[in-house]
């Protein structure tokens, strides 16, 4: 949950809670974290965990994964501040290449980050036809047939290891309103 569905939200994150669902945190404002200094990053973290304490039991949030997978193996600062807010894992490094993100040589399996207490649990993505895709959801899983979304589902049970998949709320919510002046790329 991100602390800004939280301050939004809190009855419908407290219920989600309730419900025995695990709460995980992607931060309060959505900014990518690379383009965050470590301060700015720890706030943004901060002001999430404090919003999701009034939904649910802080010390439960042990999970982090990062707004548009922007943070990357380089980043140690930043696996600084998330064990230091005592996250225990994190789900941000997408082992695929993508014009924005991604790191085509991470791990595809759930592996300790390099000189970290903490845990990567990488999005679901599959070796395919020579590249590596995604079948993690949101994006792929709208655009992907259905067809394909099964086929590299099954090749990850295949291999008998974790799909990490993920949903955003419009992606559930069929009341979603559509926002005006959004660029094609976007929309699309």
């Amino acid at each position: 949950s991100s602390g800004h569905v939280a301050e939004r939200y809190p009855s419908l994150v407290r219920q989600v809670a309730e419900q025995g669902h695990e709460i995980a945190c992607h931060g309060y404002s959505h900014g990518l974290v690379h383009e965050l200094s470590s301060e700015r990053f720890r706030d943004d973290l901060r002001r999430a965990l404090d919003l999701i304490s009034v939904c649910a039991d802080v010390n439960k949030v042990i999970g982090f994964r990062a707004p548009w997978w922007s943070l990357t193996r380089e980043h140690q600062w930043a696996w600084e501040v998330l064990e230091g807010l005592n996250f225990r894992y994190d789900s941000s490094i997408n082992p695929i290449r993508m014009r924005i993100y991604g790191d085509p040589g991470a791990p595809l399996t759930p592996c300790r980050i390099a000189g970290t207490k903490l845990w990567e649990f990488p999005p679901a993505a599959v070796e395919f036809m020579g590249l590596r895709l995604s079948v993690a959801g949101g994006f792929y899983w709208r655009h992907y047939p259905a067809a394909l979304i099964k086929l590299l589902l099954n090749r990850i049970n295949r291999d008998v290891r974790p799909a990490v998949c993920y949903f955003h709320p419009w992606e559930l919510d069929v009341d979603q309103p559509l926002l005006k002046g959004v660029p094609f790329e976007q929309r699309l």
